[in-house]
């Protein structure tokens, strides 16, 4: 019985998590890390949105493109072990006799390869800021201070999917 259980709330667990680096929307209800700024999400991608509001020049804009490609393409490497170990754990809760050992490794497989996506979000907005200068830095801060919705609707248009869109950010 305590098995059974067990599996039930796990897979509850697993279908609620985000289970994707692309979670799309940054709302509330998402699957995005509860306090979790969009700015650590998709930083890169919303600092080239605001291109116009930072100031920032071609050389920047480019170098800033760099940053968002290169974390890109780690992320979607990790997506899809992500999404890989994902299904190896929804077959393990399928079987008849659910081994928790097997349940508690694959669970800890996911949560690690998530906080790699985290981090590597974070070192991309962190080596993003490196390009700015000092008085773009300043509005940067403002902006990401803003509150998501008013955000979303001054300077996020698009940003429902920015990953989907070719944005990364991190």
């Amino acid at each position: 019985m305590k098995k059974i259980l067990l599996s039930i709330i796990m897979l509850l667990f697993i279908s609620i998590s985000p289970l994707s680096a692309y979670a799309c929307s940054m709302g509330e209800g998402s699957g995005m890390d509860v306090g979790a700024s969009p700015w650590f999400q998709y930083g890169v991608t919303l600092t080239l949105k605001n291109a116009e509001n930072l100031e920032l020049d071609d050389k920047q804009k480019s170098r800033l493109e760099g940053v968002r490609d290169k974390y890109t393409k780690d992320i979607i490497r990790l997506d899809a072990e992500l999404k890989a170990n994902d299904i190896d754990l929804n077959n393990l809760l399928k079987m008849d006799n659910i081994d928790l050992s097997k349940i508690k490794n694959a669970v800890k497989k996911i949560e690690a390869i998530e906080s790699q996506i985290r981090y590597l979000r974070i070192e991309a907005f962190t080596e993003a800021r490196k390009v700015l200068k000092p008085e773009q830095k300043e509005k940067l801060k403002k902006l990401m201070e803003m509150p998501y919705a008013q955000m979303k609707g001054d300077m996020g248009k698009g940003m429902d999917c920015p990953m989907m869109k070719g944005g990364m950010g991190g």
